[in-house]
């Protein structure tokens, strides 16, 4: 019974992650940040798109305009 509660949490936990990404690739990107997530999304420096800090820091340059 106790595999069983596992493998139920499991699911719930995937089946959450997949209806959460799938809601996030419908939304619509703010209309001032249309630049920056492009070139977010064209950055090849390595093979991290979510957390990547190199990315993070050079967008927020690019806004101060350093």
């Amino acid at each position: 019974m106790e595999f069983l509660y596992g493998v139920l949490a499991v699911t719930i936990i995937v089946v959450f992650y997949i209806a959460v990404s799938y809601q996030n690739d419908k939304t619509e990107v703010p209309e001032g940040c249309q630049e920056a997530y492009n070139e977010a999304q064209n950055c090849s420096a390595c093979g991290s798109k979510n957390s990547c800090g190199i990315r993070k820091a050079i967008i927020e340059m690019k806004e101060t305009k350093l």
